[in-house]
């Protein structure tokens, strides 16, 4: 039997197209450079912009245009089905009890890390940060560890933080924090552990400086297998 190709509607899938657009492109975009990218005109274009930005999903930023801030919480909601955030759940209380900190279980999302756990530490933190937070590239701990360990894959949203900075001063905040990622590849991170799956996530510890007790290529705290 032949499977028949099921009706769908085409708005969605034009749409759908767009939000593709922006999350491939590296930098926010111009209609005419959407436009382009997606083979439309800017006047049809420019309808769905506008109703795509009425729901969150794109935002319209000094003219130009990047996904909307309703991206990350479809991020959470699908991050929730995902096996290994709930499988992590008894390792991370380990985690903070070993280093009496909070730590934090972050996984890529289109606006930066987002976090989809969090264990609370015995230590105060002034850190403002919970259950789908989206932490910045260039001004938290998390998204240096995102940098660092995936600089390609980061790339988009590090540009896109960049270029929301006075012009003036771009070069010289790109460069510094590349210099720090590297300085981070190059030391490694406190511990390894192989996941259920095979692959590589991130995991962040953050304390008070002066009382965190930091340390590199150590099994102190904790493995998992």
């Amino acid at each position: 039997m032949i499977n028949e190709v099921q009706r769908g509607v085409a708005s969605v899938e034009i749409a759908g197209a767009i939000l593709h657009s922006l999350r491939s492109s590296q930098v926010p975009m111009s209609l005419q450079a959407l436009a382009a990218l997606s083979g439309m005109s800017t006047s049809h274009l420019h309808h769905y912009l506008v109703s795509l930005v009425r729901v969150g999903l794109v935002r319209r930023d000094l003219g130009h245009y990047v996904l909307g801030s309703f991206t990350p919480e479809l991020c959470l909601v699908a991050a929730d089905n995902l096996g290994l955030q709930h499988a992590s759940a008894g390792c991370f209380r380990q985690l903070s009890a070993a280093t009496e900190a909070r730590s934090f279980f972050a996984v890529s999302s289109t606006q930066g890390a987002l976090i989809v756990r969090w264990e609370q530490g015995s230590r105060p933190l002034t850190v403002h940060a919970r259950l789908g937070t989206v932490m910045p590239i260039l001004t938290s701990s998390a998204g240096l560890v995102w940098l660092s360990s995936d600089p390609e894959g980061s790339a988009s949203m590090f540009d896109s933080e960049l270029w929301r900075i006075d012009p003036a001063l771009r070069q010289g905040v790109r460069e510094a924090r590349l210099l720090d990622s590297a300085h981070v590849r190059k030391r490694g991170h406190g511990c390894f552990s192989r996941l259920h799956d095979g692959q590589c996530q991130r995991v962040v510890v953050s304390g008070d400086q002066s009382e965190f007790k930091i340390c590199w290529n150590t099994d102190r705290f904790w493995t998992s297998r």
